[in-house]
């Protein structure tokens, strides 16, 4: 319960507390980490007046709020990165495709991006890919796109990477539009976006099962028609 917060009220003012991250210690203890990750969640986003806080005298309320607003940021940063933890380099199934996972680090402004690609193309330098981007200050917007990644920069003129990127047309077609060189998708549950502060952090939170539905949304947005047909293009490119 949200008592439970009363234990570190005391020692998070200390000076122990500048020499480790007691805060994120305790938040995410394994067998409790679900539990806290809610009570946290409600530190933060609602006031006294929300019925889970009213076993909280104010001064206790008040304490805690201030502990989880200092470490909010924190809390999201460790929160992504347990979820791409459990996927980086590992094997799921997308489709009827086995794909592999890994993080990328690119230079796009204020967004987190993370990468599937089929593991037939492990070994080479232009494959076909899904990538995930939030927008990493708020985790406010967090769209799909899917699109040819050509590794090699000295080969950007590749005739068979040119050729693919002809295939991604200007539709409007199951939520999936065109931007420059890739398709994306921002509606994501329930054909609807993520919107508002921490959408994404709150969604995660609230998922007992986040992993599984991610896979299911990766899936979703996989079997659309328009990047079906862009993905059988590409294949058929890439392997002639």
């Amino acid at each position: 319960t949200l008592n439970q917060y009363k234990s570190i009220l005391q020692w998070y003012m200390t000076d122990e507390y500048t020499q480790r991250d007691d805060v994120l210690e305790f938040i995410f203890q394994n067998n409790i980490k679900m539990q806290n990750l809610k009570n946290a969640m409600i530190l933060y986003r609602y006031n006294k007046n929300k019925s889970e806080l009213k076993n909280l005298n104010e001064e206790n309320y008040k304490k805690a709020k201030d502990i989880i607003q200092h470490k909010w940021s924190n809390i999201c940063e460790y929160i992504i990165e347990e979820l791409f933890d459990s996927f980086e380099h590992k094997e799921i199934k997308i489709g009827d495709i086995t794909f592999i996972g890994n993080k990328i680090e690119e230079n796009r402004v204020n967004h987190g991006v993370f990468i599937f690609y089929p593991i037939d193309y492990k070994n080479e330098s232009i494959y076909p890919c899904i990538y995930i981007y939030f927008k990493k200050k708020y985790y406010d917007i967090i769209g799909l796109t899917f699109e040819i990644s050509n590794d090699d920069e000295e080969d950007i003129e590749n005739e068979k990477y040119k050729e693919c990127l002809k295939l991604f047309k200007d539709v409007k077609e199951e939520n999936v539009r065109k931007y420059q060189n890739h398709y994306y998708c921002d509606k994501l549950i329930n054909n609807e976006k993520l919107e508002g502060e921490y959408a994404f952090i709150y969604w995660l939170i609230e998922n007992q099962n986040s992993k599984k539905d991610f896979i299911q949304i990766l899936n979703d947005f996989f079997i659309k028609k328009p990047i079906q047909e862009a993905y059988k293009g590409i294949n058929d490119i890439l392997n002639s």
